[in-house]
């Protein structure tokens, strides 16, 4: 397989316009191929080698993807996709690690990283582009609070609920989905929701009530046929989760070393 033909995989005849644009980081600038598979495609893709600018131009575009190559020498790739991370307010930016197989330091660095896919940069770009695919399978909606192609909006907007455009929310689970996108990685028990909940002004929640709410944000996801994107890491406490994977079953509940793919070791 060539690889000006990887991002077929991916995108298909429908949808040649998948990934509108895409921001490559690599210091040594030894992935401009892939940068041209994009292009080819019809996509506009950017390939920096400077960390400063490519996390201001992440933060700053509405970029779809973000692809960060650590090549064992370059610390700074692996605090690029926390702070992409931290600055995507409201918008799930799927942001994919490519790090060297042979290097443990960094294998271990990349498990506690906010990276949502974990590669080897030995992989070929076709397998990059069909992991990233399950990132991005759905298409999305522009604009705030975007999740697998559905806007979230408060129940009392019928009309966009009515539509098939949103999944409708009460006040409270609504405003909990707020600050889950907001901040995913900041609340780390029951009793941080409740206090969160009572502090944006919706009401007072007691944490015993939480699950509850929890379960109403669930069933809302469900009866559109989507998957609940909280998932609860391992010392980390809640995060959201990106992508429908094909085969959810396929991945177990396990720490963050599932993300993990190919050659790259287990968390012992």
């Amino acid at each position: 397989m060539k690889t000006e033909d990887y991002l077929a995989l991916a995108a298909g005849d429908q949808q040649q316009n998948f990934w509108p644009m895409a921001a490559i980081y690599d210091r040594a600038l030894t992935l401009g191929g892939l940068v041209s598979a994009l292009e080819r495609h019809g996509s506009e893709a950017l390939h920096l080698s400077d960390a400063a600018y490519f996390t201001g131009f992440a933060k700053d575009h509405a970029i779809d993807v973000a692809i960060v190559h650590c090549d064992g020498r370059d610390v700074a790739a692996l605090r690029i996709c926390d702070e992409i991370r931290s600055s995507a307010r409201g918008f799930f930016l799927p942001v994919i690690l490519l790090i060297p197989d042979d290097d443990e330091m960094i294998a271990s660095f990349a498990r506690s990283s906010s990276a949502d896919l974990v590669l080897s940069a030995s992989e070929t770009p076709a397998f990059v582009a069909t992991r990233a695919m399950e990132l991005l399978e759905n298409p999305r909606t522009r604009g705030p609070w975007t999740i697998f192609g559905w806007m979230a909006v408060n129940a009392r907007d019928k009309k966009a609920a009515s539509s098939g455009q949103a999944i409708a929310m009460q006040p409270v689970p609504f405003a909990l989905y707020q600050m889950m996108l907001e901040n995913p990685l900041a609340i780390h028990s029951l009793e941080d929701f409740a206090n969160r909940l009572t502090e944006t002004g919706v009401g007072k929640c007691q944490p015993s009530n939480i699950s509850n709410v929890l379960t109403t944000v669930r069933r809302a996801f469900e009866q559109k046929g989507e998957l609940f994107p909280l998932r609860t890491i391992y010392r980390k406490g809640y995060r959201l989760e990106l992508g429908i994977r094909r085969n959810p079953e396929r991945y177990s509940r396990k720490p963050r070393s599932r993300l993990f793919v190919g050659s790259l070791p287990e968390r012992g």
